[in-house]
């Protein structure tokens, strides 16, 4: 399977900074790379929307995935709020129910390998930014789902993110809810493989 890691922000946007100077684009990138140990580990094909702290638009990441037939996009990102605040969400397009199964196995997948807590698997329209452009492109063509790993805000959730276990364990966790998941197109969909 050909998944499309696409880590959030970059260049001009560094998305949500933390008081110690950490960027969440230069965060989801170092994510993204310990993804894809565990995905290549577990045989799958990963490829980046990004592979340095540029700048792209939100349809050049749509373009990125189809550009490599990808099977599934996963959008990494850090959360930011109050410095208690914490937890793992995954959010995926209101009406897509393959994301959502998929992004549910992640998070049982994940909490059986960390002891991370979860804030669970959440619809865009249930976010403050509402209709995600990268999750609406995708999800008709391919599972889509927006990772927040935790919230850069929170000093013990950032040192968790900067860890090499953490990143390794999101890309075994999403390779195991891989396992056995069928892919199913949706009406009008390209489908996977």
């Amino acid at each position: 399977m050909t998944i499309c890691l696409d880590p959030g922000h970059g260049g001009r946007d560094p998305g949500a900074v933390a008081l110690n100077g950490a960027r969440e684009s230069a965060l989801a990138l170092l994510l993204a790379r310990r993804m894809k140990e565990g995905l290549v580990r577990a045989g799958h094909r990963a490829v980046w929307t990004r592979t340095a702290d540029q700048s792209l638009t939100l349809a050049e990441r749509v373009v990125a995935a189809d550009r490599e037939a990808s099977d599934l996009f996963i959008s990494i990102h850090c959360n930011a709020g109050a410095p208690a605040a914490s937890g793992v969400e995954w959010i995926v397009a209101k009406p897509d129910s393959r994301s959502r199964a998929l992004a549910e196995r992640w998070e049982k997948a994940l909490l059986k390998r960390m002891n991370v807590k979860s804030r669970g698997v959440k619809s865009d329209t249930d976010t403050p930014r509402r209709r995600l452009y990268v999750l609406r492109e995708n999800y008709r063509r391919r599972p889509a789902i927006l990772i927040e790993a935790g919230f850069i805000t929170n000093a013990a959730e950032r040192e968790l993110m900067e860890a090499p276990a953490y990143g390794l364990a999101l890309g075994d966790a999403l390779a195991e809810a891989l396992r056995g998941f069928e892919q199913k197109p949706q009406a009008g969909g390209r489908g996977g493989r």
